[in-house]
């Protein structure tokens, strides 16, 4: 990576923006919808929100973004954006790798559409953890004694990444909090990992979707991240 490269929309010496960042697809707006009202509602989340969508999919299900546009009319709460998917790999947990990568927000919170938080998550902004590192992740259930993603000692992807078998949890990459300025280059990895062709991880399912990539990513660049519990 060539010295003072820059993530889109992360520019030096400007200031830090906090969000939460989503990706729909038709299926998935009720949702994101359930969710949205809860972080709004039932919580008083104030962190402006992205939605990020493939316009090809949304064109499938004619009017299927209703509901969340009109959640974007009331501007009280907080802001809500719709941005699209323009770059035509990014389909599937690709469209998640586009979504980070591009976000104008410089601090994310991620959450799949599914994922509802119990408590307003702006705090997890300002825990020691994230101001650390930058980057905090959640432990899966599995762990590589008992997997069903074959992500073992065995596994040719410690091979394929030049890793040394690595004994921990696997990741659970439902809601991910990153600094992008932080991590451009991880990011960066990230983004290689998923759209570089060949693609050795999917071809031989070394990997299952994004789940485990950005762990991989930092710990192939060697920069800290947090596991929370």
């Amino acid at each position: 990576m060539k010295a003072g490269f820059e993530l889109p929309n992360v520019k030096a010496g400007s200031p830090s923006s906090d969000g939460i960042v989503m990706v729909v697809y038709p299926k998935l707006i009720a949702s994101a919808y359930a969710t949205i009202r809860t972080l709004r509602d039932m919580l008083g989340c104030k962190l402006p929100i992205e939605i990020w969508f493939r316009q090809d999919e949304i064109d499938r299900a004619p009017r299927s973004l209703s509901p969340l546009q009109h959640l974007a009319q009331n501007k009280s709460v907080s802001s809500i954006v719709f941005r699209v998917i323009n770059d035509s790999r990014a389909v599937r947990f690709g469209a998640k790798v586009f979504a980070l990568y591009n976000s104008d927000f410089e601090r994310i919170l991620f959450l799949d559409a599914d994922n509802v938080p119990v408590r307003d998550p702006a705090y997890l902004f300002e825990t020691p953890e994230f101001e650390k590192t930058g980057a905090v992740f959640w432990p899966d259930y599995w762990h590589p004694h008992y997997t069903i993603f074959h992500l073992h000692g065995d596994s040719l992807l410690w091979e394929l990444l030049d890793l040394p078998y690595i004994d921990m949890f696997e990741q659970e990459s439902g809601q991910l909090l990153i600094d992008r300025r932080k991590h451009t280059a991880s990011l960066e990895l990230v983004r290689f990992f998923t759209f570089h062709v060949p693609n050795p991880i999917e071809k031989l399912k070394l990997l299952w979707g994004d789940k485990d990539l950005f762990r991989f990513a930092r710990i192939k660049r060697i920069v800290p991240f947090d596991m929370g519990q």
